[in-house]
């Protein structure tokens, strides 16, 4: 009868530190969830990635943008191409092909 005794403390031990353990976790869940100031820190954290995102494609555009801006300044066929281009002129002696698609 002892050894049986002591088979179902130590069951009853480890049943209690089970369920300590999860209401432990459950409450630290709970916190986290419904705690004002944890909802906004973790709205911030995905406004921040999205405004890491915009700094990136922003960054690219500009880039691309540098280099047109070079060429623009060192090629003068390639600003007559793009001042043909954004006017939608043909320069003299061109022949202008169109496709139906």
């Amino acid at each position: 009868m002892l050894i049986g005794s002591i088979i179902n403390s130590n069951n009853l031990i480890i049943m209690i530190k089970f369920k300590f353990k999860s209401l432990v976790f459950i409450s630290a869940i709970l916190i986290l969830i419904l705690n004002k100031g944890n909802r906004t820190l973790i709205r911030r954290i995905f406004e921040l990635n999205e405004l890491k995102n915009k700094i990136s494609i922003i960054k690219q555009q500009n880039l691309i943008l540098k280099k047109k801006l070079y060429f623009l300044r060192k090629s003068p066929k390639y600003l007559k191409r793009e001042i043909c281009n954004e006017l939608n002129v043909i320069a003299p002696g061109e022949v202008e092909y169109r496709w139906r698609i």
